[in-house]
């Protein structure tokens, strides 16, 4: 009897050894994880080792408008085999057999993403008028191209909580704005599980005194894809077909976009992405950019 006990008692002591070390080795990989994810400041981010990636996000891509520079935009990232995130306004996309057999021709180079059912703040829409609109723009989106969305660029870069919400019911993983967007950003989720990717710099915008077209240089926009992937390991490039084009600079006009493109325009975009390959920056996609944090060849939500 007293044999049987001592067996009895050896085998619970080595049964909760064997429990404590199993639990020590899972708690030492969730610290490794996290430490792969959080800076010194305990603040989560990517490691820009891990990724020191630069996504180029189109927005507006639609039928029907200025298909000169959208034409232009789209081929500078074929012709020079970048992946590009393609913002697809899902109302006004699918019949204009130019834009869509050309946004086809970028194949798996391109990401398709939507940039919203109507071209709207979606911050104005009740919960349930967003959750209507992503739900149409991913049917579309599907029907037309053949699968559904994981990215969503915020028109006007605007978003609340009924966004994301919206999102989330519609298979949406992962959400693109401003440097207004205070959630934690990539690869850390938020409490819904959506990831925050916002634009770092767009390459056209209005000017501030004359309320006309204006482009940033390279070396602007170099300065802060360096910046950002210093911070955060990746940067978010914003283009609109609007950077590509040309525009009446009459007085009577006030600057009217063109449908035409402007080649000074995008030669200087295909020398930014020159400048960046040749110092070795991933370029890829808002999903791309995922996989390569994460490790994985897939990413478990972006199937």
């Amino acid at each position: 009897m007293v044999h049987i006990r001592k067996n009895v008692t050896i085998i619970v002591v080595a049964s909760a050894l064997l429990l404590a070390t199993g639990a020590m080795f899972v708690i030492q990989q969730q610290k490794q994880a996290l430490a792969r994810h959080t800076s010194p400041d305990g603040q989560s981010s990517s490691s820009p080792t891990r990724c020191n990636c630069v996504i180029f996000r189109a927005d507006d891509i639609q039928d029907y408008w200025k298909q000169e520079p959208q034409v232009a935009l789209l081929d500078i990232f074929i012709s020079k085999s970048v992946p590009l995130s393609v913002g697809l306004v899902m109302n006004h996309y699918g019949s204009d057999r130019l834009i869509v057999d050309k946004v086809r021709e970028g194949g798996p180079l391109f990401e398709y993403d939507i940039h919203g059912w109507d071209h709207v703040d979606y911050t104005t829409l009740s919960a349930q008028q967003q959750e209507e609109s992503i739900s149409q723009a991913q049917a579309k989106i599907e029907s037309v191209m053949g699968k559904d969305a994981k990215v969503f660029f915020a028109p006007y870069n605007n978003f609340d909580t009924n966004t994301l919400i919206a999102m989330k019911l519609g298979g949406l993983k992962i959400i693109s704005a401003s440097k207004a967007d205070t959630s934690p950003y990539a690869p850390a989720n938020d409490t819904l599980g959506i990831l925050h990717m916002p634009q770092s710099i767009n390459y056209g915008y209005a000017n501030s005194t004359s309320e006309r077209h204006a482009w940033r240089t390279v070396a602007e926009m170099k300065s802060v894809v360096e910046a950002d992937i210093e911070v955060r390991g990746w940067a978010v490039v914003t283009i609109h077909p609007q950077d590509f084009a040309k525009y009446d600079d009459g007085e009577e006009n006030g600057g009217k976009m063109l449908n035409v493109a402007d080649e000074q325009r995008v030669d200087t975009f295909k020398t930014f992405i020159d400048q960046l390959r040749a110092e070795g920056k991933t370029l890829t996609t808002f999903e791309g950019a995922v996989r390569i944090m994460d490790g994985d060849d897939v990413h478990p939500d972006l199937h």
